[in-house]
């Protein structure tokens, strides 16, 4: 007898939004895969728990008409925010990168999956931190915000400016 050991399948992941429904957690989200309806996303809504207890999350089969058909997937994963509450801070290490001389900016540790993620800071003497999508979530609302590790100086903007370009060349001052 062979035993097949079947991998388990890779789901998108989705912020979704608890709000109070009566005695218990309502989970909604706009679907990513649904064509918008009179120019609204069609949101999609499950339950999520007695609401003594904090809503809960994690892997749901998906009630999408459009299911299975054009990449629309059978299950996926919901992170849970409960209520319209900010975008969560997550620290972020600012390097400048020599190669193409800009801000290569490295979240350590993603608030929604626990990876590293990476983003750019823009070309200028100072990283430019703020908001930034979350691209390990599926469809709206996957963001945070990003801010300097505490103790983390960036360079100098005199540092800066004697960094070789990309093209070899002496950087302008």
């Amino acid at each position: 007898m062979t035993l097949h050991l079947l991998s388990q399948p890779s789901y998108p992941t989705l912020l979704v939004t608890a709000t109070p429904s009566g005695n218990q957690w309502l989970l909604s989200f706009p679907c990513p895969w649904c064509p918008p309806c009179r120019g609204r996303s069609i949101r999609h809504e499950h339950p999520g728990g007695p609401f003594d207890q904090p809503p809960a999350d994690g892997w749901r089969t998906s009630h999408c008409p459009r299911r299975g058909k054009e990449g629309t997937p059978f299950a996926y994963t919901m992170m849970v925010r409960v209520g319209d509450a900010d975008p969560p801070q997550v620290e972020t290490v600012a390097e400048w990168s020599k190669r193409d001389r800009y801000w290569a900016l490295t979240v350590l540790l993603c608030p929604f999956c626990g990876k590293r993620h990476h983003h750019g800071g823009c070309s200028g003497e100072e990283p430019s931190f703020g908001s930034r999508a979350a691209h390990c979530l599926t469809g709206a609302g996957g963001s945070y915000e990003l801010v300097p590790i505490l103790g983390a100086a960036p360079p100098k903007s005199s540092d800066i400016s004697r960094r070789e370009s990309p093209t070899g060349t002496e950087a302008a001052s």
